[in-house]
């Protein structure tokens, strides 16, 4: 998660043994879709929270999700977009 660059891993990793790529960093798309296919989620957005925001609600309601994690990705995605300030930040972020 955060990180689809290969050469920013640390030396342990075994790119070989990675299952899935959630990152808001473009570059690597093309990389990673052809590696592990549909298991990359790489979009150009605030914060890769916003990512796993999105997921969550594809996959269950709102209502599922803990009070703690619920404010752990908003800590995340306010903080990754320096309060909805940054350049980076995207309409997606500011919904989730």
């Amino acid at each position: 998660i955060d990180v689809s660059d290969p050469r920013q891993f640390p030396g342990n990793i075994n790119e070989d043994s990675i299952y899935e790529i959630i990152d808001h960093h473009p570059g690597y798309e093309v990389y990673w879709k052809n590696k592990i296919g549909k298991r990359s989620c790489i979009e150009s957005v605030g914060s890769a929270a916003t990512l796993i925001y999105e997921r969550w609600l594809s996959d269950f309601t709102i209502e599922q999700m803990s009070q703690t994690n619920n404010r752990l990705l908003a800590t995340a995605i306010i903080d990754n977009t320096l309060n909805f300030r940054s350049n980076i930040t995207d309409n997606r972020d500011r919904e989730a």
